[in-house]
């Protein structure tokens, strides 16, 4: 994305006064000065301060991003509505007016209160939004499903208006989560006293066939204790895994009693023996050997489950406790285990990382995968915002962030999703207090709150696209950077048809393992390249290509980290995180003399200064006009350069007259350079050709039927004999 200087690398000239064998440097075009976001910083481009626009009288509870970047949040109302509020915003925290009422939000009204707790997106764009909701007369609470279109109007193919009400027992039930399978089922989760698991179908009807029991759902208890769900995640072969908790009767309030639960699910909603099956894990032993001793564990609260790249599962929670001053901390908490369900590392974070005596406290409510880190969201006491992360592979101390507008007051980190760049979003609730001078007294402002934090793969792309790319000169080269993981530099350049031109990248020392492609102005890929040999390298250890192009026009080539070899150059999306560092791209290309039509012409008696075999199917064909009877000298000198070179002769119609391979011109006593010499017969116009030697086939009709020679720099000295 950083670019710092454009050059131009012209091997060839007319002039007669730059000495053989060598270039004229080129112009350096200073770039423009860019500000490089890096991870973790507000994204200044997303509402102006980070912060997307206000929806008043909601506070957000959960978050998606759509394929397009958009980023849809839920929360309830807390007018007298009490509805579930549904709004979309745009890439730039803008409210999308094409959804919902006009105005980039929506409502869905099931009962009296209504509170929304999950939200998904199916891969055909409709939303689903998840929760629970009662009555004024009703004693407690039911599951709550609804289902929008892409415009944010009720998708009346599901439970015929868009709106499901799953009345599952006795007692309240409060739908925490929502999972979606690849055919459209939904799978929920809650929890009524027991731990809930169940599925809809793709029409919004009960999938009775789930659980075993003919009704839909399966009800998870272990003897002695009360299970309670917060979230569910699909896993290979549509198995499926629910985290929640585990409280001993008795005594509720008594972490001690209080376990983490994970436990798995055939993908017929039965039990799962192997390879997770059932696991419990007690608390206090995640809290062993701090720097200060915990006086009491109080309550243990788990919030979100992840699935790892290698299969492993991590889980967050918030856990109450005393600490020697007696201050109740609330203490976020991270477990990564493996695939069976054993502990493989584990992280307790207060407000400052490792300081537990200031009587402070975080939570921890959500989980997301970003750019190889695992991302917790939540809020601090302080009425922060709260993001911080760890590798994904290991979890270690954790970098963290804090968000405020004015004086913070409270917050709410509710809800984390990740948009296609690798941009962070975290939905919740943040108000603050702002000093009015006037009066010498605060007020308190903010409400809802969605922000947008860089992603670790860096800032948003400003150059992935056709649209943004680069204008990048053949034979020349540019410095740049992949700044980020998810990083393209995208360059556009036009040829003329026939045309060849190489690109190669050097990282020069930098870590980039970088990677090529090649566009048409359609997007389609032409070539591309991980690891090659430049000519005149030894090692592969960086990107090469060479094409020919058949058409004129403009094309483009991009250069990202290896990993990063998938992305969609019309819109930029579909990037994967690589790898970074400092790079240069040289693009060397063909002289259009390469054929009889497009010759270059060369008088007699005249010596052709600091010319050059670019590339392995580079060829230079020069015209001359002699009388009959005539007797010409062609004279190829390398002057030290790797050339190995090879010539040809032709006439006007394309037939060949004569070639040389190492010939002594006068005066010379070594071999090592074409030389030939010619009487022509009849007067006319003739042409002579020089390539590398391997490359001595092309047509010169056609400038096609090229192969791979020498390359290197020569003069060449037409003379009467």
């Amino acid at each position: 994305m950083r670019h710092l200087s454009r050059t131009s690398r012209r091997g060839r000239s007319n002039s007669s006064d730059t000495p053989p064998g060598f270039h004229r440097p080129g112009v350096i075009e200073q770039l423009e000065a860019r500000k490089l976001l890096s991870g973790s910083d507000l994204d200044t481009a997303f509402g102006g301060d980070g912060y997307a626009a206000l929806v008043p009288n909601v506070a957000f509870t959960a978050v998606a991003t759509q394929a397009d970047g958009k980023i849809v949040v839920a929360g309830p109302s807390n007018d007298s509505e009490a509805n579930f509020v549904v709004a979309r915003f745009n890439t730039n925290g803008t409210l999308d007016t094409t959804f919902g009422y006009g105005d980039g939000v929506t409502n869905v009204d099931f009962r009296d209160y209504d509170n929304p707790t999950a939200i998904a997106i199916t891969t055909q764009g409709k939303i689903v939004i998840g929760g629970y909701s009662t009555s004024s007369f009703d004693v407690g609470t039911d599951f709550s499903i609804a289902r929008l279109n892409a415009n944010g109007s009720p998708d009346n193919s599901f439970s015929g208006d868009g709106k499901l009400t799953w009345h599952v027992g006795t007692t309240d039930d409060r739908l925490t989560d929502i999972a979606l399978q690849a055919d459209g089922k939904i799978v929920v989760t809650g929890s009524n006293g027991r731990a809930i698991v169940g599925r809809i179908n793709v029409n919004g009807t009960i999938d009775n066939g789930f659980g075993g029991s003919g009704v839909g759902y399966i009800a998870l208890s272990e003897t002695g204790s009360t299970l309670s769900a917060s979230s569910v995640k699909l896993l290979d072969g549509g198995r499926i895994a629910v985290l929640g908790t585990a409280v001993r009767p008795g005594n509720a309030l008594s972490g001690i009693d209080t376990r983490i639960y994970l436990t798995s699910l055939n993908s017929n909603g039965t039990r799962s023996s192997t390879p997770l099956g059932t696991r419990f894990y007690d608390i206090a032993p995640f809290y062993a050997g701090r720097d200060e001793p915990i006086s009491s564990i109080e309550g243990g609260f788990t919030t979100d489950l992840v699935v790892l790249p290698s299969g492993n599962l991590a889980f967050g929670a918030y856990v109450q406790y005393f600490n020697s001053s007696f201050d109740v901390i609330d203490s976020s908490l991270i477990v990564k285990v493996n695939a069976n369900g054993n502990v493989l590392d584990s992280v307790e974070q207060d407000i400052d990382i490792n300081s537990y005596y200031d009587g402070t406290t975080t939570r921890v409510n959500a989980l997301a995968l970003a750019d190889g880190y695992l991302v917790a969201g939540g809020h601090t006491a302080f009425g922060e915002l709260l993001l911080f992360h760890h590798r994904a592979d290991t979890l270690g101390a954790a970098q963290q962030y804090k968000y405020s507008r004015g004086a913070p007051n409270s917050a709410r980190g509710n809800g984390l999703a990740v948009g296609p760049e690798g941009r962070i979003y975290l939905a919740g609730l943040q108000t603050y207090a702002v000093f009015n001078p006037e009066t010498g007294t605060g007020t308190e402002a903010g409400g809802s709150a969605l922000i947008g934090v860089i992603g670790f793969g860096g800032a948003p792309d400003a150059d992935d696209q056709l649209t943004e790319a680069i204008p990048l000169q053949t034979d020349g080269f540019v410095n740049g950077a992949i700044d980020g993981t998810r990083d393209v530099d995208m360059f556009s350049f036009t040829v003329v048809a026939g045309q060849t031109v190489s690109f190669d990248i050097d990282n020069n020392g930098s870590p980039l393992d970088g990677y090529l492609r090649l566009f048409n102005a359609t997007g389609t890929q032409l070539a591309s390249n991980d690891n090659a040999a430049a000519p005149g390298e030894q090692l592969h250890i960086s990107p090469y290509l060479s094409y020919r192009f058949q058409s004129a026009g403009k094309y483009y080539v991009a250069v990202s980290g290896r990993e990063n070899a998938s992305y969609n150059p019309i819109n930029g999306n579909g990037d994967t995180a690589g790898s970074t560092g400092g790079y240069s791209l040289t693009t060397i290309a063909s002289d259009t003399n390469d054929r009889i039509s497009t010759a270059t012409s060369a008088p007699l008696n005249s010596t052709r200064v600091n010319q050059s075999i670019a590339n392995v199917t580079d060829v230079d064909v020069f015209k001359f006009t002699v009388s009959a009877g005539q007797r010409v000298g062609f004279d190829v000198d390398t002057l030290g350069s790797p050339l190995d070179g090879y010539m040809r002769l032709f006439n006007a119609n394309g037939t060949q007259l004569a070639a040389n391979d190492n010939g002594i011109a006068p005066g010379e006593q070594i071999a090592k350079s074409p030389y030939l010499s010619y009487t022509f017969a009849n007067a006319g116009t003739y042409y002579v050709a020089i390539s590398g030697k391997g490359n001595q086939s092309y047509s010169v009709n056609t400038g096609m039927g090229d192969m791979q020679g020498s390359v290197g720099e020569y003069v060449l000295d037409l003379r009467l004999l």
